[in-house]
């Protein structure tokens, strides 16, 4: 007679790319082959054709069955199956935060929180984690300059999720600015100071004057000012804001040229036809 229906002996849930060992258990005295059928998304590593097997299921398992059917030297018995559920790693979203960053300054970093999350291991090179180690948010304060990295490993029920990453780097020093404009100038006009080299990094310029008064462009990278009153001439200051710190201050020379007072004229105010009078101012 035929062997009857065996029992699989397994786990009805597992994780994708774990290996997993079944075993199958008949009554018959004379088994002699146990023939295994699995998902095609699964692959058996050793082990077919025996009472034990084990594979592996991917990443594209779900819900599925691992069959087995045992023979005699007659024919193979009924098929008996074992339905398993497989759960795959989860896949983390990019870490989001500032990646240009100031010294001493402390950021926050963040990821998606993960359902299946059971720990978030966070590692920072060049800062110091002040808050939110094992959690999906954490606060860095930045004390080592350089080109660094964050790193984040989340276990899962199913273990490690791959880990992210995020580059950050550090603000350089900002470059001094350079101001191009009239250098003489007349009372009462209004000329325009504007930068030769405008700074990528500044976030803002602040302009000064040391007598003039500046009627336009006030944080941006060219102003007018008006000379009005100014006849010791002045100067036309500026510095580059930055996100960490601020420039030096550069300064430009100007020179005022007073406007000439209206002449007084001299002379007689009647006159005769044909005479000559002399006037002088």
């Amino acid at each position: 007679a035929i062997p009857g229906a065996s029992v699989i002996n397994g786990p009805n849930e597992v994780c994708s790319l774990d290996t997993i060992t079944m075993n199958a258990t008949n009554p018959a005295p004379d088994v002699t082959e146990y023939l295994w059928s699995i998902p095609s998304c699964a692959t058996i590593i050793n082990g077919q054709g025996t009472e034990e097997i084990q594979l592996v299921f991917s990443n594209t398992c779900n819900l599925e069955e691992v069959c087995v059917s045992a023979a005699n030297t007659c024919d193979f018995g009924p098929e008996a199956c074992l339905e398993v559920l497989v759960n795959t790693p989860p896949v983390a979203d990019a870490i989001m935060g500032e990646t240009v960053l100031c010294l001493d300054q402390s950021y926050d970093y963040t990821i998606t929180p993960i359902a299946e999350a059971t720990d978030y291991v966070w590692t920072v090179a060049g800062a110091s984690i002040i808050a939110g180690q094992g959690t999906p948010e954490i606060e860095v304060i930045w004390n080592e300059n350089g080109n660094q990295e964050i790193n984040l490993s989340i276990v899962a029920d199913c273990g490690l999720v791959p880990a992210s990453t995020l580059a950050v780097c550090f603000q350089a020093n900002m470059e001094t600015p350079e101001i191009t404009g009239d250098a003489l100038v007349c009372d009462s006009i209004t000329s325009t100071y504007s930068l030769q080299n405008e700074i990528p990094e500044a976030i803002g310029y602040t302009w000064s004057t040391s007598c003039g008064i500046i009627v336009d462009g006030q944080g941006m990278s060219s102003i007018d000012i008006n000379w009005t009153g100014c006849t010791n001439g002045g100067q036309v200051c500026v510095v580059a804001n930055g996100p960490c710190d601020d420039s030096p201050q550069v300064c430009f020379d100007v020179t005022t040229i007073t406007n000439p007072d209206l002449p007084v004229l001299n002379g007689v105010d009647a006159s005769c036809i044909g005479s000559t009078n002399q006037y002088c101012a």
